[in-house]
């Protein structure tokens, strides 16, 4: 049995050289009003929780009169509630040196180890939703893999997102959105096994790891049930609420063999499928690993590409058809990456939107512009033609 320590006494006790008592406190029993007789030894007392061989170890650790410190276990009480008790001893010797029984103390742990417990609960679950964090779905995940590897099966691991829920959160208030979560994580329980993890990220998303799976297509039916129970109708704030879920999936041993790897890619997957439109899956691919290490390449280098000049601007005249005259030129800009050499901006662009850095950059292209007729007007150039910019 576990060692726990004992804060402080609620009864004592003595025992005879047999191990059967010869007084207990009424304290250790006030809790329980489980009769204790004198004369009853410890294991013929209505004990659980100390298995056949943790008490066959007790009884040789009295026989041998060795003290011993912190025995747990636990008394049904008599409206059938459990009781947690903690006890201490120490043999009790006469003059002759002979072992005239032990005599010990006792600790009612109930509340504390309830207390423990629901604060060890708290460190490996979602409070809102009851789901395991991420700290617990890794932990469970490295153990499908480790599993995964031994029997030659698979480990699936899926991202979630639903669509949507910024509005429904900004709309309805955040009561209704944590009523939401909990609904989609009751739901999610439903579409996986007891074996499955679910796990709440924070926010919207969350992570499902599905395990023994005999191949990678198995999931596939699995997220297609969470795309179609997802999308029946919720009930948030009285009214009646529609989502959905954008989701990626990647597979162990195929994909990655670490619980961050799979967890990044599985990430990615998840975008991929929110670009092509939501509410569908996507699985992962290694030419996702190579468009999002590009993507965070781009994403460095056009930071530091305005401190170091390394744009430039093409002119392309605008002609008019009728006449064949120039009424105007376009800025066009370029990257001149000094690894990447001239970066076209199909390619940076939308790096640039989706990292916020088109602003500065759009007002690069303004300013470079603006130099270039300076004396003829906003927008004109030097022989008064218009001039626009194209990003």
């Amino acid at each position: 049995v576990p060692s726990r320590h004992a804060s402080s006494t609620n009864g004592y006790w003595d025992q005879r050289p047999d191990h059967r008592s010869t007084l207990l406190s009424s304290t250790l029993v006030t809790k329980t009003r489980v009769q204790t007789n004198v004369g009853t030894a410890r294991w013929e007392l209505p004990i659980v929780g100390v298995t056949p061989a943790q008490w066959d170890e007790h009884r040789k650790l009295l026989d041998r009169h060795e003290p011993f410190k912190n025995f747990c276990y636990q008394i049904k009480t008599v409206s059938g509630d459990l009781r947690t008790f903690s006890i201490s001893g120490s043999p009790v010797f006469g003059p002759d040196g002979e072992c005239r029984g032990y005599r010990g103390i006792g600790t009612d742990i109930t509340d504390r180890e309830s207390a423990a417990k629901q604060i060890e609960y708290l460190a490996f679950h979602d409070a809102l939703t009851g789901l395991p964090n991420r700290m617990l779905i890794r932990d469970r995940c490295e153990q499908s893999m480790a599993q995964a590897g031994r029997d030659g099966t698979k480990v699936a691991l899926l991202y979630l997102d639903l669509d949507n829920f910024k509005s429904i959160n900004d709309t309805l208030g955040h009561d209704a959105g944590d009523a939401l979560l909990r609904q989609v994580a009751a739901r999610l329980r439903e579409c996986v096994r007891d074996t499955d993890t679910i796990s709440r990220q924070g926010g919207d998303e969350f992570l499902v790891v599905l395990r023994d799976l005999p191949d990678a297509e198995a999931a596939s039916g699995i997220m297609l049930k969470i795309m179609e129970r997802l999308q029946e109708p919720f009930l948030a704030a009285d009214q009646e609420v529609s989502t959905s879920v954008s989701m990626g999936a990647t597979v162990f041993p195929d994909d990655g063999r670490d619980f961050e790897t799979l967890r990044r890619q599985a990430d990615m997957a998840m975008y991929r499928a929110k670009d092509a439109g939501r509410n569908t899956y996507r699985f992962f691919d290694e030419a996702m690993n190579v468009e999002a290490t590009e993507h965070l390449v781009l994403r460095n280098g056009l930071r530091r590409a305005l401190a170091r000049d390394e744009f430039m601007l093409h002119y392309q005249p605008q002609i008019d058809l009728a006449s064949g005259a120039v009424i105007g030129v376009e800025a066009l800009i370029r990257w001149n990456h000094p690894e990447l050499s001239m970066v076209a901006p199909a390619r940076f662009i939308p790096v640039a939107e989706d990292s916020a850095l088109i602003v500065p950059l759009g007002g690069w292209v303004v300013r470079e512009v603006a130099g270039h007729t300076v004396g003829e007007g906003k927008g004109v150039d030097r022989g008064g033609r218009r001039c626009s910019t194209k990003i």
